[in-house]
C-alpha cells in the first residue's frame, strides 16, 4: 500500500502511519518505508523509518534514527532501537534521553523498563539543568562507566561529578568515585571512595562524601 497509509492492530492497540507499508501475511510481519509513525497503546510515540513490524512476536525495531516520546513528557532519540510490547522494554544505541525536568541522558547502550521507567547502560553522560546552581554559565555533569536508574535513583559505577564548564584541557575541579548516587526525592548526591581533583591532580580523598544535588 502506498499514499496516505494507516495500519491498525487491534489486539494490541498498535497503530502505524506511513507513506509506505507491505505486509506479509505469511510471516505476520508490517515493513513500513520512509518517515513512519508509531502510536502504542495511547502512551507511547515512535518517529522513525524503515520500521519492521513482527506481530505475533509484538516487536517493533529500525536501524534508523528514531524519536520516542511516553505521556510523562521524556523524550529519547536513538540510533536504532528495538521495542518488545509485551514487556514494554526499549532497547538502543546512542540513546539520549530528555526528562521531563530537562536532564539529559547520554548512553551508547542500553535499555529502558518504561512500565517501570528503569534505566539500564553504559558508557553514561548525565547534564543536569544548567541553571540548577542558580547560574546558567555552570554546567552540572555526572559521567560513568555505567548507569542504573530507577525510583528517581541514578547509580553512576566509575563516574565523575563537576559543576565546571570544560575548556579545551579539562575542568577546574572534578570529582570522581568508585560509586556515586544521585537521589532525585532526597535532593542529594553521594559518593564512595572519592577523590577531589584539582586540574586533574588529586588533592583530598573521602571513603564516603554526599552533598546537595545542584536543585
Amino acid at each position: 500500500a502506498e499514499g496516505n497509509v494507516k495500519a491498525v492492530d487491534l489486539i494490541n492497540n498498535i497503530k502505524i502511519v506511513s507513506t509506505k507499508i507491505s505486509y506479509n501475511k505469511t510471516k505476520s510481519k508490517i515493513i513500513s518505508y520512509d518517515q513512519t509513525f508509531f502510536q502504542i497503546d495511547g502512551k507511547y510515540e515512535i518517529n522513525s523509518e524503515n520500521v519492521n513490524f513482527l506481530i505475533n512476536d509484538q516487536i517493533i525495531f529500525s536501524n534508523k534514527k528514531t524519536y520516542f516520546a511516553d505521556s510523562e513528557d521524556n523524550q529519547v532519540q536513538l540510533s536504532t532501537f528495538k521495542y518488545f510490547d509485551k514487556t514494554e522494554i526499549l532497547k538502543g544505541t546512542d540513546i539520549n534521553l530528555l526528562d521531563k525536568e530537562d536532564n539529559r541522558y547520554f548512553v551508547s547502550k542500553g535499555m529502558m523498563k518504561l512500565k517501570d521507567y528503569e534505566l539500564i547502560g553504559k558508557d553514561i553522560k548525565v547534564y543536569l539543568r544548567k541553571n540548577s546552581f542558580g547560574n546558567a554559565e555552570n554546567e552540572p555533569k555526572l559521567k560513568g562507566n555505567s548507569i542504573f536508574y530507577k525510583n528517581d535513583k541514578t547509580l553512576i559505577s566509575k563516574g565523575i561529578f563537576t559543576s565546571c564548564d570544560e575548556n579545551d584541557n579539562c575542568p577546574p575541579w572534578v570529582i570522581t568515585s568508585k560509586k556515586i548516587i544521585h537521589d532525585k526525592k532526597n535532593r542529594q548526591i553521594d559518593y564512595k571512595n572519592a577523590w577531589l581533583k584539582i586540574y586533574n591532580v588529586p588533592v583530598m580523598y573521602f571513603p564516603k562524601f554526599f552533598h546537595p544535588d545542584p536543585t
